[in-house]
C-alpha cells in the first residue's frame, strides 16, 4: 500500500500523451485508457494485462518506490460469502485500500454514480470526451451478494464501485491490480495443467466485440496468429509479442504463484 501511495505522489512522466495525468500512477491509467479497445473482449486480453501488471507496474513499484515484495492477488475463494466479502483484508482502513465509506441514500429512482473521467472515443462528433484532468473521488458501493453469487472477474469488478467496472479507467482503483492478479493466476493454473499443449494456447480476434459477439458496432472477425501479435504499451517502452509473455516462469517474469 505504501508503494502504491508513493507512485501516486510521484509526478507524471508522460503528460504529452495524457494531459490529465498528475502522478506516475495516473500514467498507468492513461495507458489503459489509450489501448482499451485493443485489449478487451478479444484474444490479447490476458497476455496484455499480464505484462502491464506483472512487469511494468511491479517494476515501477520496485525501481521508484523501493518495493521489495511481489504484486499481490486477491483470492476470491476466501471472501465468497456476503459476510466475508465485507470483511476482506483488502478493504481494511489501515492495511488495505479502504472500505465502503458512509452510506449515502439514493435520492432518486435511478442509480446515481459519481462523475467519471471522460475518455477519448474514436469517431465522436460532440464534446465531453477528453484526457484532460478531471478530479473526482474514488466511489465505492459494495454489493457483496452480487460478488459472492458469481465470483467471476467481471462480476467482482461490478460489485465494488463505480470506478472498477469502468472498462477504460478501471486502474484508477488500486484493487484493479489485485483483481487482475487473481485472473492471471487462474490463467496460469489452467496453463500448467497441460503445459506442453497450453503454453501456446491463445487465439481469438484482435477487435473488441467482433463478430459474432458485437454489441455496438458491426465489426468483422479477424483472426490472427497471436504468437507473433504485438501488444502495445505506448509511453512505457517497446511492444511485446504475445509469445513473449505466455510463460510466467520464464522470460522476463521468473515468478510463481503461491
Amino acid at each position: 500500500m505504501g508503494a502504491v501511495k508513493c507512485l501516486m505522489e510521484l509526478p507524471a512522466e508522460r503528460r504529452d500523451l495524457w494531459p490529465g495525468a498528475r502522478s506516475r500512477y495516473d500514467d498507468f491509467q492513461g495507458l489503459h485508457i489509450t489501448v482499451t479497445e485493443q485489449v478487451h473482449f478479444n484474444g490479447p486480453f490476458l497476455p496484455w494485462h499480464r505484462w502491464m501488471m506483472l512487469f511494468l507496474f511491479e517494476s515501477e513499484l520496485r525501481s521508484k518506490c523501493s518495493y521489495k515484495g511481489s504484486l499481490p492477488y486477491w483470492d476470491f475463494s476466501l471472501d465468497n460469502t456476503p459476510e466475508t466479502f465485507m470483511d476482506a483484508p483488502v478493504f481494511d482502513d489501515v492495511y488495505g485500500f479502504g472500505g465502503n465509506g458512509p452510506y449515502v441514500e439514493d435520492v432518486s429512482n435511478e442509480q446515481q454514480f459519481p462523475s467519471k473521467t471522460p475518455t477519448e472515443i474514436a469517431g465522436r462528433t460532440g464534446g465531453g470526451a477528453s484526457l484532460e484532468h478531471q478530479p473526482h473521488c474514488l466511489g465505492r458501493d459494495f454489493n457483496p451478494t452480487l460478488a459472492a453469487g458469481a465470483l467471476s472477474d467481471e462480476i467482482v469488478e461490478r460489485a465494488l464501485s463505480p470506478e472498477t467496472p469502468t472498462m477504460y479507467s478501471s486502474p484508477g482503483d488500486p484493487l484493479f491490480y489485485f483483481i487482475h492478479g487473481s485472473l492471471d493466476k487462474i490463467w496460469n493454473d489452467w496453463q500448467r495443467r497441460d503445459w506442453p499443449a497450453r503454453k501456446t494456447a491463445i487465439g481469438g480476434p484482435d477487435a473488441m466485440f467482433a463478430f459474432p459477439v458485437w454489441l455496438f458496432r458491426d465489426r468483422s472477425l479477424r483472426e490472427h496468429d497471436l504468437a507473433v501479435y504485438p501488444l502495445s504499451y505506448p509511453g512505457f517502452g517497446k511492444d511485446m509479442l504475445v509469445s513473449e509473455v505466455m510463460d510466467m516462469r520464464g522470460g522476463p517474469f521468473c515468478y510463481e504463484y503461491q
